[in-house]
């Protein structure tokens, strides 16, 4: 399984809490007692992070789409499969576990391939975890490795990610698109910056811009007409700077 090319700044000390993992393992008596501990820790980590109400939602025993199998615990794209203390010791057991969350990827997916690697599954005993992840159209899961704090952070990093968004054209349009909060204030800004400058260069590479941008979008003033309006700058500004 590939490492992920860049790890979060998490803050937290991953060693400790596979400690704690591990120490719920031996207490529990299968994997409902050990889900229950593992998840009242996360939720306690994830506070840490979110903001009250900006918290992942998270689903226990979430039915999927289609079969309506259960799977433990859905945290947006990020599906976690419990297993009894020690059993991930026994190779049949792994496999079935990996293919119950390949099943669970598809579903979600509504069974299209191009979304199967949007999800993150995770097989965890409270001894020992695998990862799950489509990439590069095929299945990928190493095979269950002892919980350490490598694997403790790679888990905790794939839920604390949820509070990023993906790079989609929807939500770059929605963030920084022509009726964006954010755009309205820094083309105010560079607008500004532009009106008032009193370098030579500003002004020839200006005149460049029009110049160049005329010729390969075949714009003209008239079809600019509006934008002082629609981005709140003052009146009888000019639509092309």
């Amino acid at each position: 399984m590939e490492k992920p090319d860049k790890r979060l700044d998490l803050g937290l000390d991953a060693k400790r809490i596979g400690k704690r993992i591990k120490e719920y393992a031996k207490k529990a008596r299968n994997e409902e007692e050990l889900k229950i501990k593992v998840e009242g820790l996360i939720q306690e980590l994830i506070a840490k992070f979110f903001e009250k109400g900006e918290e992942p939602e998270v689903a226990y025993e979430h039915r999927t789409k289609i079969s309506g199998r259960r799977e433990d615990a859905l945290y947006g794209t990020v599906i976690i499969e419990y297993k009894a203390p020690k059993k991930l010791d026994t190779g049949s057991e792994f496999v079935k576990a990996k293919e119950q969350i390949e099943a669970y990827i598809k579903e979600e997916s509504d069974g299209k391939a191009e979304n199967f690697g949007k999800f993150f599954g995770v097989i965890l005993d409270g001894y020992k975890i695998s990862f799950v992840k489509f990439r590069r159209n095929q299945w990928m899961a190493n095979e269950p490795t002892e919980l350490c704090e490598e694997s403790v952070y790679r888990l905790l990093e794939a839920i604390i990610s949820l509070r990023r968004k993906a790079i989609d054209a929807d939500f770059l349009l929605a963030d920084f698109g022509p009726e964006s909060e954010t755009s309205e204030k820094v083309i105010s800004v560079l607008y500004e910056a532009l009106e008032k400058s009193k370098s030579s260069r500003t002004e020839m590479l200006f005149r460049d811009w029009k110049r160049v941008f005329s010729q390969v979008c075949a714009y003209s003033p008239s079809k600019l007409e509006g934008l002082i309006e629609h981005y709140g700058l003052a009146k009888g500004g000019d639509c092309e700077e």
